[in-house]
């Protein structure tokens, strides 16, 4: 996907993932708190996504590749609450996947 302009491996564009990458480890630090820029986020991921005709199924795997290489995603919070943070993040990348 490199020749594509994609950030390797993703498909997504540099600067997208690194903004991704930033929102998500603030997000990591306070998971509870509604965050209008997670939301801003996905949807200029989803925007971009589709643009490239990334399919919804290969944004989640893009997401919990870019979840898992976040350092503080592993040791930030307990293990419970990584997973239930994550599935959170996945479901809010699908509903505004298919808002969109």
């Amino acid at each position: 996907m490199g020749g594509s302009g994609g950030h390797a491996g993703t498909g997504l564009t540099g600067p997208t993932v690194a903004r991704l990458r930033s929102v998500l480890a603030k997000h990591i630090e306070h998971p509870d708190v509604a965050d209008p820029e997670l939301a801003r986020i996905l949807r200029q991921v989803v925007t971009e996504a589709r643009h490239r005709q990334i399919r919804a199924e290969q944004l989640v795997v893009i997401l919990k590749n870019v979840w898992d290489s976040l350092p503080d995603a592993r040791y930030a919070i307990d293990r419970e609450a990584q997973v239930l943070v994550r599935q959170r993040l996945i479901t809010l990348c699908i509903e505004t996947y298919y808002a969109a």
